[in-house]
């Protein structure tokens, strides 16, 4: 239900965000 959503979700933003919170450390 929801977990899977968010899940799924999750999944399509992290190659989004890895290199944005890559930058910063």
């Amino acid at each position: 239900g929801l977990f899977k959503v968010l899940g799924s979700v999750a999944k399509h933003l992290l190659p989004h965000v890895a290199p944005i919170i890559a930058e910063k450390l």
